[in-house]
């Protein structure tokens, strides 16, 4: 196995580790469908409410996948050099540009990308505003997006807190959603965000209800997603039943 694959895989491994532990003192539930296809790379799109965001996705993304992040991963002893050499990418020492350039070239090498399009973990009920760059992607490689609603992490262990509150975490994986319906329009990566937030939020709003979201995971804002610029780097990448049928399901990006 070649060098940079074992690095992600070991980083994979140890966050699938993690999360094995939290399932012993807290019920989670991953809803997803059997026959979703896992030959081809997908771009994740995950909601961020927590810490524990980053070992959970292990349990629905594939173990070759990488991550953008930012620089405080990449100082830490022994993590920090695992993750260079598993071609993860420090958002803060490169334009956005070649950030799009490393993401396109890992995903024509089938590697899976994992995106926190909000940029950070949320403080508030509501779902935050999305960054479009993982839409970009979507239709510039033609790989589809998987979104991907986390629910119950905030209320468990909330920003800002280390002591970790009772609770149960559900992990709902949507339908993927084509980039081929968007590719006509000029702001086509704006309507993908958009349908892809609007799908989350209702995930979110049909998930058992928990004291951080509340229920309340919506999307009304009008500027709910938005090109980020160079100046804006707080968008990060991340590798990582039963499935719920949603109201929006018949929109042209869905694939069923």
């Amino acid at each position: 196995m070649p060098w940079p694959r074992l690095a992600r895989y070991c980083i994979w491994g140890y966050g699938r580790a993690v999360a094995w532990l939290l399932g012993l003192f807290f019920t989670i539930r991953v809803h997803e469908r059997p026959d979703f296809p896992q030959s081809l790379p997908r771009i994740f799109v995950f909601n961020h409410g927590s810490l524990l965001d980053l070992f959970l996705i292990t349990l629905v993304a594939p173990p070759d996948s990488v991550c953008l992040a930012r620089q405080w991963p990449f100082s830490v002893p022994l993590f920090g050099p695992v993750m260079r050499l598993g071609e993860y990418i420090n958002v803060e020492r490169q334009s956005g540009q070649e950030l799009l350039e490393r993401a396109r070239t890992l995903l024509h090498k089938g590697i899976s990308l994992g995106v926190f399009p909000e940029g950070t973990r949320t403080r508030t009920n509501t779902l935050g505003r999305f960054r479009s760059g993982a839409f970009k992607l979507s239709l510039e490689t033609g790989v589809s997006i998987r979104p991907v609603s986390i629910i119950g992490t905030c209320s468990i262990l909330p920003p800002g807190q280390w002591k970790l509150q009772r609770g149960e975490i559900h992990i709902s994986v949507l339908e993927d959603i084509s980039p081929v319906p968007y590719v006509v329009d000029m702001l086509g990566h704006l309507a993908m965000c958009r349908y892809t937030r609007k799908r989350m939020a209702i995930a979110g709003l049909s998930s058992p209800k928990t004291s951080c979201e509340n229920g309340a995971r919506n999307e009304s804002h009008s500027d709910s997603c938005y090109d980020a610029t160079d100046s804006d780097r707080h968008i990060r990448l991340l590798p990582h039943s039963g499935s719920t049928q949603h109201p929006l399901k018949q929109h042209p990006g869905h694939t069923g």
